[in-house]
């Protein structure tokens, strides 16, 4: 049975973000994991759009991963992800870019940091 993980990330780390879909692609975080994401859409959408799309993602995750980079703790969007993602009783992990020191939202206050690394991310799955 394949596994799947909603990333949730600021663009500006976008690089990270990269990196872990990587990660999956080479089989690093296991077979048949895969990894979502929020992507473009080639427009511009409302909150409510965006909020139709990111629900049924989460909805149907083993893990929900939230990449802290130096301004995510301003990101309303990923609080909004994080609390949907407690609503569902979602497995939550946060793990820093590298080269970034920025804190983590309040949100994640009680939920478990990762290394940024495949092997931490396959160890939870």
């Amino acid at each position: 049975m394949s596994k799947t993980i909603f990333l949730s990330y600021r663009v500006v780390d976008e690089k990270y973000k990269k990196k872990v879909v990587d990660w999956a692609e080479e089989g690093k975080l296991g077979n048949g994991v895969k990894v979502l994401h929020q992507m473009d859409q080639g427009r511009p959408l409302t909150g409510n759009e965006i909020k139709g799309l990111i629900k049924p993602k989460i909805k149907g995750v083993a893990m929900v991963l939230i990449l802290v980079g130096n301004d995510t703790h301003n990101s309303n969007w990923i609080k909004w992800e994080i609390e949907l993602s407690k609503m569902d009783n979602k497995a939550i992990y946060w793990m820093q870019a590298p080269g970034t020191s920025g804190a983590p939202p309040y949100e994640l206050k009680k939920i478990p940091k990762i290394e940024f690394n495949s092997n931490s991310i396959k160890s939870r799955l």
